[in-house]
């Protein structure tokens, strides 16, 4: 019997379309592959962008918190001297009752309300760097959290 003709050609072209269609293949394995590393260069670049901020956010609350530290030391060591103060006049008071009792009572008064009055401006103070603090805090954990969902979402990684 003699080979059929076509049956030959075809087997010949079956060799080349093996070769094509591996070379298809490994076209298409490169191409991703390249986009793949693409994507995932600049995720990373966002990413350090992202941290970045983060990370100047935390140094800003930082300093704000210290900036409040400062001015409470500053407040709280005004409150001490006047406390001696008022303990002086007081301890003035006590070593000359009789003379000057009237000039005595309005200053004691008026230190009385300096002292209520510093005091008042320490808590608001206090509550003002407690609210700062927190609101720094919660943006801190709300850009982790968001961060955190980014990297955990598993349509996110599919997509990379």
């Amino acid at each position: 019997m003699v080979p059929l003709i076509g049956v030959c050609i075809l087997n010949q072209h079956k060799k080349y379309i093996t070769m094509e269609l591996i070379y298809f293949i490994l076209g298409f394995l490169f191409t991703v592959t390249g986009y793949g590393i693409v994507l995932l260069t600049k995720t990373k670049s966002s990413h350090t962008a992202l941290l970045n901020e983060l990370h100047s956010y935390r140094d800003l609350a930082f300093q704000q918190f210290d900036r409040s530290v400062a001015k409470s030391n500053k407040l709280e060591k005004n409150m001490k001297e006047i406390s001696e103060y008022y303990m002086g006049v007081q301890k003035q008071m006590e070593d000359d009752a009789y003379e000057g009792n009237t000039k005595l009572n309005e200053r004691i008064t008026e230190l009385a309300g300096l002292f209520n009055e510093q005091g008042n401006r320490n808590k608001r103070l206090f509550d003002m760097a407690d609210k700062r603090l927190r609101e720094q805090q919660n943006e801190i954990q709300q850009a982790t959290t968001t961060l955190k969902k980014i990297v955990d979402d598993p349509t996110t990684l599919a997509r990379y």
